[in-house]
């Protein structure tokens, strides 16, 4: 169609990709920083569940393999979005704020944990779930209380855990409470040990 027909019969959102299909430039894109602003994970189960135990073992796996993104890229997270899919293609989300910026599963879960209930519904079919890391930036300072040193220990961990991984393949090493989702989509590698990350580092 020509662009007056477009202009005339359209909202402005199709006027400029008629625009941009014909290799002007709407709105310019920078290439000064290439910084990433959020690192998301999410997939569908595969069946519906309402078990509170299944949902909350996807979403550790999710919170899993998302911080191990943030920690090849050197950013950590002081926001998390969670979000629970109904059968119905309805979403119900959550929100946490971080104290600290980390990227612990086990520091992240313990604050998802503590929101869940709210958007947790018993009585309602869900099909899939995701989280999202968002306010990505550098490590913090120290504080007064120690809670950044705590972090970084319990980072320092999961970096342990990663070079495994890596060296015996993904799923050897895992939260105790994704250990569900990693069978139910077969990732944990038979060939080699399991060996579940169950404590606390202090």
């Amino acid at each position: 169609k020509p662009k007056d027909w477009i202009e005339a019969n359209l909202a402005r959102p199709y006027v400029e990709t008629w625009n941009e299909l014909r290799g002007q430039s709407t709105h310019p894109v920078s290439v000064e920083s290439d910084e990433q602003k959020s690192i998301q994970h999410t997939r569908m189960f595969g069946f519906k569940t309402k078990d509170k135990e299944i949902i909350l073992s996807e979403l550790s796996h999710h919170v899993e393999c998302a911080c191990a993104r943030a920690r090849r890229v050197g950013l950590s997270p002081k926001r998390i979005y969670f979000f629970l899919k109904t059968s119905e293609f309805r979403y119900h989300r959550g929100e946490v704020n971080l104290d600290q910026p980390s990227t612990s599963p086990s520091v992240i879960m313990k604050a998802i944990e503590t929101s869940f209930k709210t958007v947790y519904k018993p009585n309602i079919l869900y099909r899939s779930s995701g989280v999202t890391l968002a306010g990505l930036g550098q490590s913090s300072q120290n504080d007064l209380f120690g809670e950044v040193v705590k972090n970084q220990k319990s980072e320092k961990v999961f970096e342990t855990l990663d070079s495994i991984d890596k060296r015996y393949g993904t799923g050897t090493m895992m939260l105790a409470s994704s250990v569900g989702a990693h069978k139910r989509r077969k990732m944990v590698p038979e060939r080699h040990f399991k060996i579940l990350y169950m404590g606390e580092v202090v």
